[in-house]
């Protein structure tokens, strides 16, 4: 077949670097327009884009984050999320690393055994963050693990991707804007008009054309679910900061709580790349603009004001178009999901979908299947952010509106459930990328929503303490060991700069 991808991008040439790695017998063609700019601020993955170095692509990650400025990411600290909890609280991206049947026992030691801001301990890349450890082996100058996220220029990335995508022979590039879309008799897509004149057909069509949704807009109406209602924030004014000198960047990003939403703080190479999200409800640009120079002591730049709206497709395949990335889903940046789902939902229609003929790829009941499992993948993601929103905060119009209006039913429950039992792994069936208890467990006791009564009741039934004490700490002493021998941050950032 011949498949075309429009739009360009991170979610664009993932998609190509994917799908055509894995379907050689597949011819295809990416349409991006270089007159179109990335902005390039500084975005942040989860693991799942760490693994595409694993997964045959013949890219090496080490190349990857010299080339493009990426430094490790191993959790999201937040601050200001629950005051009168926490000031503060590490999140680690792999969650409470145990995975029983049994509610996760090293959550349950630490809530009851640790103090509360050393209880991402129990996690290995949580751990990592205390020690300030790159995971690069001193000796051979190459990850001793994948097991970990980046955060990343978007622009550098996408180039990235593209120059290595350009060298499979299944693959071509026209440096050109779409103009119109044309349809045949039975609604599917025939041809594309392009800006250079050409007109341009292919037999499958992928739309990663972000907000725009060149493609998919064309052959379905009201095909749009927001989540607005649940996750109000709707504006971001992105902006860069300059390190001070001898400064490191740190292994993790910051997502610092504001009077009407959020500044994320992203560490690349070379700077960092920060924006305040808001709601414009509560506060105007300008207005948003002096809280941010207010809280971090000195003046930005602002690149420009972004206006956005949560929400997701309700049918992301249409006949033969398929939509992914930000035409197809879009929630804050407050997980790193944008990324996440991108690759989440290739990887599976380039595994599961993508068929041999056009026939069999474009079967009605495999694209029901897919669109099903999409929104409960969104949806799930959705209700993981809305739980951040829950630590009750109440000292500004906009966090009285979130902690008071902006739930749903699933959280809810969870919260609710957590008054009388500890949740685990059963109250969260999940499709492939979604979150479960490991990553909300460290969200739900850091925001003081898990009872730690509870936890020790429960813990005290199943386990003896001196055994699984010794468990964790031995656990401990035997991640410090697998990486005594890494290179720190701050010889990865001299290393780097001497290369």
């Amino acid at each position: 077949m011949k498949i075309t991808i429009v739009g360009g991008g991170t979610a664009g040439w993932v998609n190509a670097l994917i799908l055509a790695n894995h379907h050689l017998d597949h011819q295809f063609t990416i349409i991006e327009s270089s007159k179109v700019g990335v902005i390039g601020v500084g975005e942040s993955t989860t693991g799942v884009f760490t693994k595409l170095f694993n997964d045959g692509y013949n890219i090496s990650l080490t190349d990857f984050i010299f080339e493009t400025n990426a430094t490790p990411k191993y959790a999201i600290k937040h601050t200001g999320w629950a005051p009168n909890v926490t000031p503060s609280y590490i999140a680690p991206i792999d969650g409470s690393q145990t995975g029983t049947m049994h509610h996760d026992i090293f959550f349950n030691y630490g809530t009851n055994y640790l103090n509360r801001n050393k209880i991402h301990k129990i996690s290995h890349l949580g751990n990592m963050v205390d020690h300030n450890r790159s995971l690069m082996s001193a000796d051979t100058k190459e990850f001793v693990s994948t097991d970990f996220a980046l955060h990343i220029d978007g622009q550098k990335t996408s180039q990235y991707f593209k120059k290595h995508v350009l060298k499979l022979p299944n693959t071509t590039f026209i440096d050109t804007e779409v103009e119109n879309v044309n349809l045949d008799d039975k609604g599917y897509i025939a041809t594309l008009g392009l800006a250079n004149g050409m007109t341009h057909s292919a037999d499958f069509f992928i739309d990663c054309s972000g907000f725009n949704k060149i493609l998919i807009k064309e052959l379905e109406k009201d095909n749009w679910t927001s989540y607005k209602k649940y996750l109000p924030v709707d504006t971001a004014i992105p902006f860069f900061t300059k390190y001070k000198e001898n400064e490191t960047p740190e292994s993790y990003t910051s997502a610092i709580a504001q009077s009407s939403g959020w500044i994320w703080r992203g560490p690349l190479a070379h700077r960092r790349g920060n924006g305040y999200v808001f709601d414009s409800n509560f506060i105007s640009p300008d207005q948003a603009v002096a809280e941010v120079e207010s809280t971090l002591g000195h003046k930005i730049e602002p690149i420009k004001t972004i206006k956005f709206e949560a929400g997701r497709l309700n049918n992301p395949w249409i006949k033969n178009c398929f939509a992914n990335g930000l035409c197809s889903q879009f929630l804050e940046p407050l997980e790193a999901t944008a990324i996440h789902n991108t690759i989440v939902q290739a990887e599976i229609f380039s595994m599961h979908f993508l068929r041999p003929t056009l026939e069999d790829t474009c079967n009605i009941n495999s694209q029901k299947i897919y669109n099903k499992n999409f929104r409960k993948e969104i949806d799930d993601l959705m209700h993981f952010l809305v739980m951040h929103y829950r630590g009750g905060r109440t000292d500004t119009e906009f966090w009285k509106y979130v902690t008071n209006e902006c739930s749903t039913d699933f959280v809810d429950s969870i919260i609710g459930s957590a008054k009388s039992r500890v949740p685990g792994m059963y109250d969260f069936p999940t499709v492939y990328g979604t979150p479960g208890w490991p990553l909300y467990s460290h969200v739900m006791y850091q925001l003081g929503l898990i009872n730690k009564d509870t936890t020790g009741s429960h813990f005290g039934k199943f386990y003896a303490l001196d055994d699984v004490a010794n468990a964790f700490h031995d656990q401990v002493d035997e991640w410090d060991y697998n990486t005594q021998n890494c290179l720190s941050l701050s010889e990865l950032q001299k290393l780097r700069f001497k290369n």
